[in-house]
């Protein structure tokens, strides 16, 4: 599973790449800083220099005229090769005096003399109930998966982009959850009927919340599908910004996976590992 070590591995694998990119480009960055003049309305850009302890001025041209373009496309990048570099060192240094929390690692550098530490420093029971729950047999959604399905992290088969995005997103934040568990309702004659959330999360404290991606909302069939499954929710006491969250594809079919990534780490973790992370 992925932990911050690893998320340190990935960012430096990122940063050298970039480095590497823009090294190769060439960063030569022209002497001299831009400045620029608005003369009725229009901007005129010049390079400020100095020529021993003479100031000077070069015209380049207007906003949108080649000299002026490269200028700033080279001062761009020669600042960001330098920020790259400090986050490069920042990082190496970081990867070497971070130390890992797990209680197998703080057992080690303690003293001979601890040798033989008590189960409770090993053990989180209820963290441990959470996984053992998700990783009970349940029972799931039979309906059979599309060609178009997507394969995640560990190799789980899930139906859209939205859903792989979500289980990736848990499992690197190693939170407990059940895909697709068959939860029992009543729906508007009172009758049972099975219903499936993408995902199921046990909180620390033992309340599960519900978590639903739709991935077609614009579609008329598939709207009047997930409005029955959202209305069904209520009927059974399962409510929207309460303990069912809800994230769609936009109208383009993009998803913005930064916003999944903020609410696992920011809302979801704190519930799961009961606000120790």
């Amino acid at each position: 599973m992925y932990g911050f070590t690893q998320e340190i591995e990935d960012e430096l694998e990122n940063i050298r790449f970039l480095i590497n990119e823009l090294e190769t480009r060439g960063c030569e960055v022209p002497d001299g800083a831009l400045v620029y003049k608005k003369i009725n309305g229009q901007f005129y850009y010049y390079r400020q220099y100095y020529d021993g302890n003479i100031k000077k001025s070069e015209y380049l041209g207007k906003y949108n005229d080649e000299k002026v373009l490269k200028f700033k496309f080279a001062k761009f990048n020669a600042l960001r090769l330098k920020v790259l570099k400090q986050d490069l060192a920042l990082l190496m240094n970081l990867r070497e005096k971070y130390v890992r929390y797990e209680p197998a690692e703080i057992h080690r550098r303690l003293p001979s003399s601890y040798k033989d530490l008590p189960d409770e420093c090993y053990v989180d029971d209820k963290f441990e109930r959470l996984c053992d729950w998700a990783a009970e047999d349940y029972e799931s959604s039979s309906f059979p998966f599309a060609s178009t399905g997507c394969t995640t992290i560990d190799g789980t088969k899930v139906r859209s982009k939205g859903e792989c995005i979500w289980y990736d997103t848990l499992y690197r934040y190693a939170v407990p959850f059940r895909y697709e568990e068959t939860l029992e309702l009543r729906d508007e004659t009172g009758r049972k009927v099975a219903v499936h959330p993408d995902f199921s999360i046990m909180c620390y404290n033992e309340r599960v919340i519900y978590i639903e991606h739709a991935g077609m909302l614009l579609k008329p069939s598939y709207m009047e599908d997930f409005k029955w499954k959202i209305t069904t929710y209520l009927r059974n006491n399962i409510v929207m910004g309460d303990n069912l969250f809800v994230t769609s594809d936009n109208k383009d079919s993009g998803i913005n996976s930064q916003m999944i990534d903020l609410f696992v780490k920011n809302m979801i973790k704190p519930l799961v590992f009961g606000n120790k992370t």
